[in-house]
């Protein structure tokens, strides 16, 4: 009975042992990165990743490739609260990312021969299930690419605080900027069924003429229907609601 004892003693002692290394260590999170490589699909590839399981953690050049679809990231940091996890929550301190470039196929409008979507039918959107409780203190991107086909936009920086609970998203900040555009949302949105929203939308403009105008407003509806309420200001005055 001694002898069993001790066993069961050491063998729990060096599962926590072990669980803590592997968690808590960057040595540990460099071994858990190699043994999982092997699962994970060739159309991901990471240059170097650094940190703990636990966070903070970095993984640097980042790609991801799929039906002609592609998402590269020069470095992400994500500082994150595993704890949490205990109480069915997921609670991201802090995830910022350098020079994301998104990549889509061609859209089907845009091929020579093909005709475009009935402009009456109403837009289609996934479901978007959340944990049931969800906190992000703070997303930060750094350098946005976009593009599909030939055509393609950048951002300069995009951020995020939100909190999430059954299914309803609240937007604290979500601030968008580039060198001649920024935009700040804050609001509520439902991301199923016809995405039911609330939202409170300031923006300013640097027209080609270099003058400056500015919108405040609200957005409020469901993808079916959706009322739109705009006051400008500056180079155009102007109340608008749609």
């Amino acid at each position: 009975m001694k002898f069993l004892r001790r066993f069961l003693v050491a063998l729990i002692l060096l599962t926590i042992t072990l669980a803590l290394w592997l968690s808590t260590t960057q040595s540990g999170l460099a071994w858990l990165y190699q043994q999982a490589k092997t699962h994970l699909p060739a159309e991901l590839t990471v240059k170097k990743i650094e940190g703990r399981l636990i966070g903070p953690l970095s993984i640097k050049g980042l790609a991801y490739t799929h039906n002609k679809r592609s998402v590269k990231a020069e470095q992400i940091n994500l500082d994150w609260s595993p704890a949490a996890l205990l109480s069915t929550k997921v609670h991201i301190y802090r995830l910022n990312v350098d020079s994301l470039e998104i990549q889509l196929p061609p859209s089907d409008n845009t091929e020579p021969g093909t005709q475009l979507r009935d402009p009456g039918k109403t837009i289609s959107l996934p479901d978007i299930h959340l944990p049931w409780r969800l906190t992000l203190d703070e997303v930060l991107v750094q350098g946005i690419t976009l593009k599909q086909g030939d055509n393609g936009f950048k951002l300069r920086q995009a951020k995020l605080r939100v909190t999430a609970l059954l299914g309803k998203v609240r937007i604290e900040e979500l601030t968008i900027a580039n060198d001649d555009f920024n935009m700040h949302i804050e609001g509520t949105l439902r991301p199923t069924k016809y995405y039911r929203h609330d939202l409170d939308i300031q923006w300013q403009a640097r027209l080609p003429s270099q003058a400056m105008i500015q919108g405040q407003g609200q957005i409020a509806g469901n993808l079916k229907t959706t009322q739109v309420t705009q006051a400008l200001k500056g180079a155009l005055t102007l109340s608008l609601k749609v």
